[in-house]
């Protein structure tokens, strides 16, 4: 029982850290991963053990006590497996078109590149011109392109 507060406490560091991460990395605006509170985790369990083998005495794990220790790396080791694909798969995925024909989504006062079957994906980018004058007067704006002296007309999808 001595150790079940600490190993509790790893466990829902574990799967906090890994929710945390998967919501920072799927946000458009980024943020600081704390790779930490994986160490945090491993210290809490580390003290759990601990704590239990200096009140266990050399006796066994209460089958209850063991199939709750089990149940919780399971479900810690799991979020963790998942935020780490995530972040492989966010990692390794191709870069988003930012020429003639890719898509844009709104971000505050800026507008940021996105995959064209986003949800949020509110404007493309019909033409690649030398100044704003030259976009079509139906165009909802203009962005920088990343070819030096071009701007990217956005029309309202």
């Amino acid at each position: 029982r001595a150790a079940m507060l600490p190993f509790l406490a790893g466990v829902a560091v574990a799967v906090g850290v890994s929710i945390a991460g998967y919501v920072v990395l799927h946000s458009r605006g980024g943020g600081l991963l704390w790779w930490g509170g994986y160490f945090v985790t491993f210290g809490l369990w580390r003290a759990a053990w601990a704590r239990y083998s200096a009140t266990a005495g050399g006796r066994p794990m209460p089958g209850p006590a063991r199939a709750l220790m089990i149940g919780g790396v399971v479900v810690s080791v799991a979020a963790a497996a998942v935020f780490a694909y995530s972040y492989i798969s966010d990692k390794t995925a191709p870069p988003v078109a930012t020429g003639v024909g890719s898509c844009w989504a709104e971000e505050g006062d800026n507008v940021v590149a996105v995959p064209c079957g986003d949800a949020d994906a509110r404007y493309t980018a019909t033409a690649e011109v030398s100044s704003d004058s030259e976009c079509p007067g139906t165009s909802a704006g203009s962005i920088d392109s990343d070819q030096p002296g071009k701007v990217l007309c956005l029309a309202q999808r």
